[in-house]
């Protein structure tokens, strides 16, 4: 899945990474946070300061985003402003 990003008058294709298994119900912080548009770091960052738009799972040291979750806030949002499609 790519997305284009405009960046400084130009084009940049930016690839939102695939989950490692489609048949998995959660996925990582990565993919959620690429599909939202933001860095993974930022994800983090949300998510230590509880501020993450996707409700997060936490599992020992593990963070996790349930897909269902992450579908629910995709289909809330306009279009444009998503930064990848949920495969």
């Amino acid at each position: 899945m790519a997305r284009q990003v405009r960046e400084r008058g130009r084009e940049i294709v930016k690839l939102v990474p695939k989950p490692r298994d489609p048949e998995r119900e959660t996925v990582s912080v990565e993919y959620a946070s690429a599909v939202l548009g933001i860095s993974r770091t930022a994800g983090y960052a949300l998510i230590r300061r509880d501020e993450f738009p996707v409700p997060v799972i936490r599992l020992g040291r593990r963070v996790v985003i349930s897909k269902r979750d992450l579908e629910a806030v995709l289909n809330q949002m306009p279009k444009g402003s998503r930064g990848g499609d949920v495969a």
